[in-house]
């Protein structure tokens, strides 16, 4: 993972497998070809360009050596809609095309200089022009889903709230930060944007993680998004222990099923070694009462005609 960001490139947040290496911010130069490379053909006058370079963060560094707040900064002035123009329309500068620039420029100064508040005032931004219920719903899934998730599954998961125009409009604002997996699914491809966005919806995470849980149980056994993702959304709902031993239970059946729930708990399980411990014992306790029941029924079956099944016995557990 190579970065320019020390708050990634200092995490902790990654298997060991993975290799960090901390990379230069940009230069002047380097920053004046990354504009030019991605405007999308539009030249931005020199004033403009000047208020980008002359920006400086907190401890006095110019804040386009961040590749993130440059792109965040590029992405904000190339993609001015309806409301941008309306509010440019009531400057009472004489000038149009000054107009047109000193909005641009108070735009910038609007941005934080650190990526990830420049991140959150974009999300802000980003709602506010779309709507902020449909945008806050899709960025949610979209941030806690982890492997992405296709148009489908949050069609189905927001279901009338769905809108395919709203979320054309959404793609279109946050098109630099997504990516389209190999199951067609829309996957968030920035570290720190996925974070920045789990931190600001923390509150709701127990709830989407079990409603991603409930909607890859009932999709098709040989559906990838269950195959690969229905044991983490399983550890991540809120009684952990319960519903990672359901989805063990009653939801793997496949084996390359099984064999991915059992890849997701042990790379969990590394990050997270006290989950081990706490998971045998809620096993082992349930394992105990079932046999305890089971001797019960036993009991009872040598002074009735019950034939209650130790199979229906696990099902009150698990």
């Amino acid at each position: 993972i190579m970065t320019t960001l020390s708050e990634i490139a200092d995490s902790d947040d990654f298997l060991p497998q993975y290799r960090k290496i901390a990379l230069p911010g940009f230069t002047k130069e380097e920053a004046l070809q990354f504009i030019k490379i991605n405007s999308n053909g539009k030249e931005l006058h020199n004033n403009v360009l000047h208020t980008i370079l002359d920006i400086k963060d907190y401890e006095g560094h110019y804040a386009y050596a961040s590749p993130l707040w440059l792109k965040l900064i590029v992405h904000v002035l190339t993609s001015l809609d309806i409301t941008d123009f309306h509010n440019i329309a009531g400057r009472t500068e004489s000038d149009k095309e000054e107009r047109i620039h000193n909005y641009m420029q108070d735009l910038i100064n609007q941005v934080p200089t650190q990526p990830g508040e420049a991140l959150l005032y974009f999300i802000n931004k980003c709602e506010t022009y779309i709507g902020r219920a449909f945008s806050a719903e899709v960025l949610q899934l979209l941030a806690f889903s982890e492997y992405g998730l296709r148009e489908q599954d949050l069609e189905k998961l927001m279901g009338e709230r769905w809108s395919h125009l709203d979320f054309a409009l959404l793609h279109r604002w946050i098109r630099p930060y997504l990516s389209l997996g190999q199951e067609s699914q829309w996957q968030l491809g920035h570290n720190l944007f996925v974070n920045t966005l789990k931190k600001k919806y923390d509150a709701q995470k127990r709830e989407i993680y079990r409603r991603l849980l409930s909607h890859c149980q009932h999709l098709p056994e040989t559906d990838p998004l269950r195959e690969k993702m229905g044991m983490l959304y399983a550890i991540y709902a809120q009684d952990q222990y319960i519903d990672a031993v359901h989805y063990y239970t009653f939801n793997c059946r496949l084996a390359q099923n099984i064999q991915s729930a059992t890849d997701i708990l042990v790379n969990y399980l590394r990050k997270n070694p006290d989950y081990l411990t706490e998971l045998t014992e809620y096993v082992n306790k349930k394992n105990k009462a079932v046999d305890n029941l089971n001797n019960e029924l036993n009991d009872l079956r040598h002074c009735s005609d019950s034939t209650v099944s130790v199979n229906d016995t696990k099902k009150l557990f698990y």
